[in-house]
């Protein structure tokens, strides 16, 4: 099944009455009643809880169902609906599920009225930055991480991304072949490509002339642009064992997705 998510019930130890639906995944139910306990949030359910601490009490949680997580959205969403259908008084500010799903135009005005220029005292800000630094400083990397890190930073060669190559190709102003983009020698293909009408006529008679032996066959002339626009320089070509060129800035582009792949795995 994978990671799983438990959904689970507040109850209020005075009435033993249900009051809230939740999800987590943790393991500890105990740690997330802790977590409850500390949220700085003003809504229902932390003046309800504000109200059980003024007691000196906590409230009782208990596990309703375990699902995977795909599944916990909509179990929390049906679990709320059932007790909310039921009559349980639920501190529920939403239906469930991620983020504010489903709240009322009351409780979003709320909210935006709450955060309208809300700055963070100077001792707030400097536990914040206290908790960073532990962040940062709790998980360190291994040596060989770290030279692994080094190396592929030092191997690696910037180029731009396929996205970026795209919009840099409508603004080219020859053709991978060197032929320059001028309105008579333009074709604009079916998709909305730019196409070198003397490229397409060197194919053309070099497949008749293989075809049906019409014409000698034309050498294929040398291109001097990558099909990601970079420029097929001496610096920038390598020779395969087959004798073909390659960009080298689009092999290391390959080689650095690759490695983001492997890592990602």
């Amino acid at each position: 099944m994978g990671q799983l998510a438990t959904i689970y019930a507040l109850r209020d130890p005075r009435t033993s009455e249900i009051r809230y639906i939740g999800r987590t995944v943790e393991s500890s139910l105990q740690r997330r009643v802790n977590g409850h306990l500390a949220d700085r949030l003003v809504n229902h359910r932390t003046k309800w809880l504000a109200g059980l601490k003024s007691l000196d009490q906590k409230p009782i949680i208990e596990s309703l169902m375990v699902v995977s997580r795909e599944l916990a959205t909509p179990a929390e969403c049906y679990v709320i609906a059932i007790y909310k259908s039921l009559g349980f008084r639920l501190v529920n500010a939403t239906d469930g599920g991620e983020g504010m799903l489903n709240a009322s135009p009351e409780t979003r005005q709320k909210l935006s009225a709450a955060n309208k220029g809300r700055i963070h005292t100077p001792k707030a800000r400097a536990n914040m930055r206290q908790a960073a630094q532990q962040r940062t400083t709790q998980y360190k990397h291994s040596n060989d991480t770290i030279i692994k890190l080094k190396t592929a930073k030092k191997d690696f060669v910037p180029v731009a991304a396929t996205a970026q190559s795209r919009l840099n190709n409508k603004a080219r102003t020859h053709c991978i072949h060197g032929h320059e983009f001028t309105p008579e020698n333009t074709r604009i293909t079916n998709l909305g490509h730019r196409d070198c009408r003397t490229c397409r006529k060197g194919i053309g008679r070099r497949a008749d002339a293989r075809r049906y032996g019409k014409s000698p066959i034309l050498e294929k002339t040398p291109r001097t642009y990558c099909k990601r626009g970079h420029k097929l320089s001496p610096e920038n070509v390598a020779i395969t064992p087959q004798g073909e060129r390659r960009c080298r800035l689009c092999r290391a582009f390959l080689s650095q997705q690759h490695r983001e792949r492997r890592r990602s795995q």
